[in-house]
């Protein structure tokens, strides 16, 4: 389904990326603010040159994220990225020439790794959810639902980046009595939602599941409770 890339392509491949769209908003801003120095600026116009400036500022620093990211050890191999926060980091391309960081943050437990029988059914549960309407999709909508005490499993991608954007989560749905479980890719979690954006975080809603998919619920869910048991057991 997927392959791990050198790191040299993948770098080259995104900076490229993320440079040209730098490039494109610096350029749509300097060419706002030049506008707005020969006649006086409109509201209007002053609110889309900070909002270009604001998004060319954004670009910039997520170039700088990356090329921090994806820097390498010499003494690394070439398809893992040298960072001792990110566990086991890795740059991953799909067939449709998507490439993202894979690693494991440091909160992700517990953590259903890529291939597992467990990350499968998991992924096929939050498909068979999205096609009926039995899912919960982004983290605002997730939190929210968990404060709700949804009758749910959380499904949150372990390559969330920064970790800031996330790290409440796993406290909220503990408080709400929300089992949840990691998974390797925020994108394969968007696949499942039929999208073609990176996900971060679901709830699978038992209500709506088809019989079949509510017997898979279930099941799933005991596996992930006892995994929380022995995550705090050994802790």
């Amino acid at each position: 389904f997927f392959r791990v890339h050198t790191m040299d392509d993948a770098e080259a491949k995104a900076l490229r990326k993320a440079e040209k769209k730098k490039r494109k908003l610096e350029a749509a801003a300097a060419e706002a603010a030049n506008g707005g120095a020969k006649t006086e600026e409109t509201e209007e116009e002053r609110k889309k040159r900070r909002k270009l400036e604001k998004a060319a500022k954004k670009a910039s620093k997520e170039i700088g994220q990356m090329q921090s990211l994806v820097s390498k050890n010499s003494d690394a191999p070439e398809d893992t990225i040298a960072n001792p926060l990110l566990s086991g980091a890795k740059v991953v391309s799909y067939q449709n020439d998507y490439s993202e960081v894979q690693f494991i943050t440091p909160i992700a437990k517990p953590f259903s790794p890529s291939g597992e029988k467990l990350t499968k059914k998991l992924l096929q549960l939050v498909n068979e959810a999205y096609k009926t309407k039995s899912l919960v999709n982004g983290i605002k909508l997730v939190r929210k639902a968990a404060t709700k005490k949804v009758e749910g499993i959380c499904v949150i991608a372990a390559n969330v980046a920064p970790l800031d954007v996330i790290s409440h989560l796993p406290g909220v749905l503990e408080d709400a009595g929300c089992p949840y479980i990691w998974v390797p890719s925020r994108y394969e979690l968007g696949l499942a939602c039929m999208q073609k954006r990176p996900v971060s975080s679901v709830i699978i809603k038992k209500e709506g599941l088809s019989a079949e998919a509510a017997h898979t619920f279930d099941k799933v869910k005991k596996i992930i409770k006892e995994m929380h048991k022995q995550a705090l057991t050994s802790a």
